[in-house]
């Protein structure tokens, strides 16, 4: 009998070709196959199943279940068979990746896929399944996830705001930074918004806003000062840059910012605009007061010279005498102009501050009134200050009374010493600050304290807050002068409501040795009969001090340039004895003058005079104790024991 297997051969060829096919496409993939036979324990792998677990493929021999799990790593063992126990239970698709160990200790990485067949009873009978070697993926993956612990540490350790928001604001990622910012982590900023954490909602719109116009527009933002609250209420200033990220597809899918704090940058910035606009008005002031002590020399010494000249009961003298007295409250006003633009002689020692302090504090008790309670905490260790004792005096009655006149209803003053080592790292903010060691004076009222628009002109000269004809605005900007000329720094640390304190640092110095006690020198005489010269640019002022010396007995000489004084000299039959020069003059300056002067006469006597110091050889005077400096304004009878004086004593060229 002959059967027709013609269809039965065709059937078991393309069956053949399927399982070929089959096979090439597993290996191919890298993939093995198994058929787990559960009730005996057997498995059938396919010859790539062998070689994944490191086992010879071309010699197959029976597998059982120890010659999978043994291979498997044993640190994935556990989670291995408990996947596969949670898959049989649940009669769920079991899927898992593990590591696998060959015999010669190499590792790969494989994943299993199968699904479990059950019996009639419900019991599991049998599974297949496939691995695949995903070593490569496995790599591809712990170097992306290596590569993301990079990025995140770099972007974590930059200073900068970093933030990637999608097009609905949302932070997708944000960096250590600018979560300490928002007082929070970089985790919980993913999926949330500006608004979630920002204090202030009008900043949170302007964000928005920005965002989307680099989103809707493809240009990129920038702002060099944007303002930024922190969740703690801190308010910072950013340079801020904003950026589209483009997607696959070429479309605008987030924004990438950075963001630098300059909060400290603008602070100094200000500071040194504050600085250089206090120093050109110094400039100007010192200018101002110059030229009005050339003229209050001539107004206070004329009407002096008239009430020396005048009978007491004489009709006119109430009236000269409201002259004298305007002109020295001109006076005092110019001496306050040239202490703020640090152009006022000063004569300095080395001296204890609580021993002025101690002094000062007993004048204002009386000064400041009985509501007003004034207390010294002067620590015995504050130091010595090297400075002009009636200038930090002078610091101190401003600032008490600036203390008095935000306490309209009485309160206390504390005035403090204290010895303080300032380091670089702890300066304040102050242009005029350097390390080293100091003397705290500081000066605290229970005032009212001031807000910072106030505090921002603290020391502009002229700036007041108080009514038309209760200050002149100069007060606290002769203490920034003072202050500055003795070589120290302010701070000031004030609250609305609750006071102000100014502290003066001065510079800490060791005390000079005691000179020996002298007895005291009488008053020079005021009259005279040498020879003294006159060089004064200004008309007036010469008239005026040719004029007082001329009455005291003194043969004078005047000119009114340094050459016109060289070439008189030519003609003199005796060499002066003086000569009092203005300092600053058109041509030869005053010092060029007395060089000159001094290099023919070596015994000639030099007297500066100046409404301001600011020459360029004495503008360093506070350390040249040798130039005999008489200030304007002066008096005639000032200016009379001074030249005495100087007459009379060491001699040589001063």
């Amino acid at each position: 009998m002959a059967v027709d297997v013609t269809e039965a051969r065709a059937a078991e060829a393309a069956l053949r070709a399927s399982e070929e096919r089959l096979l090439l496409a597993l290996s191919a993939g890298n993939m093995g196959t198994f058929d787990w036979h559960i009730p005996t324990g057997r498995l059938v792998w396919s010859r790539a199943h062998y070689e994944l677990f490191g086992y010879d493929g071309a010699a197959p021999f029976p597998v059982e279940y120890h010659h999978f799990i043994d291979r498997v790593h044993p640190a994935d063992r556990p989670a291995v068979e408990a996947a596969i126990g949670a898959a049989r239970r649940n009669r769920s698709l079991y899927t898992h990746e593990y590591r696998v160990r060959a015999l010669g200790g190499t590792e790969r990485w494989v994943a299993d896929t199968g699904r479990f067949s059950y019996g009639p009873a419900g019991a599991a009978v049998r599974m297949l399944g496939v691995v695949q070697d995903v070593t490569a993926r496995k790599a591809a993956e712990l170097a992306l996830r290596e590569s993301e612990r990079v990025l995140r540490q770099v972007i974590d350790t930059d200073p900068n705001y970093i933030v990637l928001k999608d097009r609905d604001g949302r932070f997708t990622l944000a960096n250590r930074a600018m979560a300490d910012a928002y007082g929070t982590t970089p985790e919980e900023m993913v999926g949330r918004t500006d608004a979630d954490f920002h204090p202030v909602p009008s900043e949170v719109a302007a964000y928005r806003a920005a965002d989307r116009a680099v989103l809707d527009t493809g240009t990129e933002y920038h702002s060099p000062e944007e303002p930024f609250t922190t969740a703690g209420g801190r308010r910072l200033w950013l340079r801020t840059t904003k950026r589209p990220l483009i997607g696959a597809d070429g479309r605008r899918v987030a924004v990438l910012m950075v963001a630098l704090d300059v909060t400290a940058q603008k602070r100094l910035e200000d500071q040194v605009r504050q600085a250089q606009k206090l120093e050109a008005v110094g400039q100007l002031a010192g200018g101002v007061a110059h030229d009005f002590n050339n003229l209050l020399t001539v107004v206070n010494g004329c009407g002096e010279l008239l009430l020396t000249d005048m009978a007491a009961d004489a009709a006119p003298r109430p009236l000269v005498e409201d002259i004298v007295r305007a002109g020295q409250r001109g006076a005092a006003l110019t001496r306050q102009l040239l202490a703020f633009s640090r152009q006022q002689m000063l004569r300095v020692e080395v001296f204890d501050p609580n021993r002025v302090l101690e002094e000062t504090a007993k004048l204002l008790a009386r000064l400041l009134g009985e509501d007003v309670t004034v207390r010294t905490v002067l620590d015995p260790a504050a130091g010595f200050v090297r400075a002009d004792v009636g200038q930090v005096e002078q610091v101190v009655i401003n600032l008490a009374v600036n203390g008095r006149d935000a306490m309209p209803r009485g309160g206390a003053l504390v005035i403090e010493t204290a010895p303080v080592d300032v380091a670089a790292a702890d300066l304040p903010a102050s242009t005029d600050a350097r390390p080293g060691r100091y003397v705290r004076l500081a000066v605290a009222d229970t005032g009212t304290g001031m807000p910072p628009e106030v505090q921002a002109h603290l020391f502009e000269p002229f700036f007041t807050t108080k009514p038309p004809g209760k200050g002149t605005g100069l007060g606290l900007a002769t203490v920034y002068g003072i202050v500055r000329q003795s070589g120290g720094f302010l701070t000031v640390r004030t609250e609305v409501g609750r006071g102000t304190t100014v502290a003066v640092h001065l510079p800490r110095h060791e005390p000079e040795p005691a000179a020996p006690k002298s007895a005291p020198r009488p008053k020079p005489r005021a009259t005279g009969h040498e020879t003294v010269l006159v060089v004064e640019d200004e008309e007036t002022v010469r008239a005026l001090t040719t004029a007082v010396l001329a009455r005291q007995g003194y043969r004078v000489e005047a000119a009114e340039s340094g050459a016109e004084a060289l070439a008189l000299c030519e003609r003199l039959r005796t060499q002066p004895d003086l000569v009092l020069t203005d300092v600053v003059m058109p041509g030869m300056s005053g010092r060029e003058l007395a060089e000159a002067l001094t290099a023919r006469f070596p015994q000639l006597k030099v007297v500066f005079l100046s409404g301001y110091t600011a020459d360029a050889v004495l503008r360093h005077g506070v350390e040249e104790e040798r130039v005999a400096f008489l200030q304007k304004p002066y008096t005639p009878d000032a200016l009379a024991r001074f030249v005495r004086e100087v007459l009379d004593g060491p001699g040589g060229p001063a």
